[in-house]
């Protein structure tokens, strides 16, 4: 299912709501997304929880963002996704600890 972005806004942050696949074949539509997103000037909120399918692709890119994000030192909070067998990639991957909000040291144990 091709995915759908939408950006919303409110006092606090700015909420960039991803659904549907993010792999590679939508990758560079994710990718402009992403670029578009990380200009907004308050704290960022990433929203995976309506996606259904995620490859390496779309896991790079939030890595990235995230990784961009916080050298800018920029506040970005990730929603994982709800779907089961996209959450399960993440967790089987390691990458849920990688992206998730906790320290390096934390999510080593």
């Amino acid at each position: 299912m091709k995915p759908e972005f939408k950006i919303t806004r409110n006092n606090e942050f700015a909420t960039l709501n991803v659904a549907g696949d993010l792999t590679v074949q939508f990758c560079d539509e994710f990718k402009k997304q992403l670029l578009q997103f990380s200009s907004e000037d308050i704290d960022l909120k990433l929203s995976l929880a309506l996606v259904t399918c995620m490859d390496v692709s779309s896991i790079q890119l939030v890595y990235a963002f995230k990784s961009i994000a916080r050298l800018n030192q920029r506040e970005l909070s990730i929603i994982f996704p709800v779907d089961s067998d996209a959450s399960e990639l993440l967790i089987r991957t390691g990458l849920m600890k990688m992206l998730a909000d906790v320290p390096q040291a934390m999510a080593i144990n």
